[in-house]
């Protein structure tokens, strides 16, 4: 039985904080690089909202990326997964939106998400049928059932004429039809679905050929993602023969996370570089040759290995 002190695993071994350090400052390289790709990209952008959602997924990409060096630092590598669970996903969305027509995938994406934004304002209004359907539902809830929702008009008013002068601009009327269209057939559709996209996150994989990420990867950490990974990797066998959960702040997987964090922004930032700004490319192909013979060590079980 090991003491509440070591069940916490906030004293890591100095030869062992000393391997999660190097490993973290390779992962923040990661994100050093997409910065870059996004002041290359934003520099040569000829405008228009479209521009944006390639630019905001690979943002959102390198922030899941930066966190999890963060925790690689920290010893704190069993939550890695939940950020890579949301960095594959994004990685398949980023991987459909840089395909063919780019710019109606990224239109279909700012329709989608207006019309989110419309259906959650319309809950914080005070009057419409989303707010009276809230209500209700903060009548039954076990915490907030004596509470009701907040109303927010001064925020709600002007946050709603944004979203939907977006779906009333001549260029993007199509999109909405498009929109309106799909919704009829699925009650909420994805971004994207539309134009007969595929209808959820496994048949996107499947369409974009990424079937064996899906299915070993994403499915293994959605686990985590959904609190049910509890039991693989959290328990072990003493050296008398008994059973122990294993301490918080486990270290053993940081060399496996890392390289999943290489292997995923790899590829993304090749590609964006290649389908956005490939005057670029000769500057990424540089940064990998600098950065090969450390993702090449990786595959190495016998560099990093961490008990």
């Amino acid at each position: 039985m090991i003491s509440n002190h070591q069940f916490l695993g906030r004293e890591i071994e100095a030869e062992v904080g000393k391997m999660l350090k190097q490993l973290a400052e390779k992962v923040d390289e990661l994100p050093m690089f997409g910065s870059r790709i996004i002041e290359w990209d934003i520099s040569q952008s000829k405008g228009g909202d479209h521009q944006l959602p390639a630019v905001l997924f690979l943002r959102n990409f390198l922030e899941l990326i930066d966190s999890i060096a963060i925790l690689i630092r920290n010893s704190s590598i069993d939550p890695c997964k939940s950020l890579l669970r949301t960095s594959l996903e994004t990685f398949f969305y980023l991987d459909y939106l840089l395909d063919d027509e780019q710019e109606r995938r990224a239109m279909c994406f700012l329709v989608w998400n207006a019309h989110r934004n419309i259906k959650l304002y319309k809950k914080l209004d005070g009057e419409s049928e989303l707010f009276k359907q809230l209500k209700s539902k903060y009548a039954k809830d076990k915490y907030l059932k004596n509470i009701d929702p907040f109303i927010y008009k001064e925020i709600v008013n002007p946050a709603l004429e944004n979203s939907e002068s977006l779906l009333n601009l001549p260029s993007y009327q199509p999109i909405n039809l498009e929109y309106l269209r799909t919704k009829n057939l699925r009650k909420n559709p994805n971004w994207y679905s539309l134009y007969d996209g595929p209808k959820d996150v496994e048949e996107l994989a499947t369409k974009s050929q990424f079937s064996i990420l899906y299915e070993i990867l994403y499915r293994s950490w959605s686990q985590a993602v959904h609190g049910t990974d509890i039991i693989q990797g959290k328990i072990s066998k003493s050296n008398s023969g008994q059973g122990e959960i294993l301490q918080i702040r486990f270290p053993a997987e940081a060399q496996s996370i890392t390289q999943y964090c290489f292997n995923l922004s790899i590829p993304i930032f090749q590609k964006f570089i290649e389908k956005r700004i490939p005057e670029k490319i000769d500057e990424f192909k540089k940064w990998y040759m600098e950065i090969r013979k450390f993702t090449l060590a990786l595959a190495d079980a016998k560099i990093f290995t961490i008990k």
